[in-house]
């Protein structure tokens, strides 16, 4: 007698039918249109830094902002900024020159500056602005790039000034390098200089 295979037909009807999309509903779709007119795509801004690594090329630094999201206002428009998609908040330098990138976490809005051959080992330190949601301060971090990697040497807290170069913020006294912010003491902001710690 030859096996009959009719009831397989149910098992295999009943797969399609649980892989079929389930149509999305007119309210749905509103919902996920508004959500994408509340993101800030990602983006990546190029930066000219001059030659870093003494090749006499022109280098670029590529520095990467996350996606953030927009708080919508009482009629559904976007607001305020603040948070990152999957509360995901970094920024990313690359180099066009090649030089292994630097992953900054937990900043948002970031800046980088070309901070000269502070040891003398033909490659330049790397001066970088971090920006948050809120507050009118932000976190400067000089890195220095020794033995194939990105070593932070100095960071400290600092108000950023449009018409300032972050490289003022950098300062040399008694043939030691430092970084130039202020902290609070007492209930008042007083300048502070915390040490650049450069990897022999």
């Amino acid at each position: 007698m030859e096996p009959k295979f009719f009831f397989l037909l149910p098992i295999f009807a009943g797969f399609s039918a649980c892989n079929t999309p389930k149509p999305i509903t007119e309210t749905e779709a509103i919902d996920e249109l508004k959500s994408e007119r509340l993101i800030n795509p990602a983006k990546t801004d190029a930066i000219v830094l001059g030659d870093i690594n003494k090749d006499k090329i022109i280098d670029t630094a590529f520095v990467y902002t996350p996606p953030t999201r927009n708080d919508p206002d009482e009629d559904g428009k976007p607001g305020y900024t603040f948070g990152c998609v999957d509360d995901d908040c970094f920024n990313k330098v690359t180099f066009s020159c090649g030089l292994p990138a630097i992953r900054i976490e937990n900043s948002v809005w970031g800046k980088v500056e070309n901070a000269g051959d502070l040891d003398k080992d033909g490659i330049s330190e790397i001066l970088f602005e971090r920006g948050w949601f809120i507050g009118s301060s932000a976190g400067l971090e000089l890195y220095q790039f020794k033995r194939g990697e990105w070593h932070l040497a100095s960071k400290i807290v600092f108000r950023p000034n449009d018409d300032e170069s972050l490289k003022d913020r950098l300062v040399k006294k008694r043939g030691k390098f430092y970084l130039k912010g202020y902290k609070a003491f007492n209930g008042d902001e007083v300048e502070d200089l915390q040490e650049v710690f450069l990897v022999k």
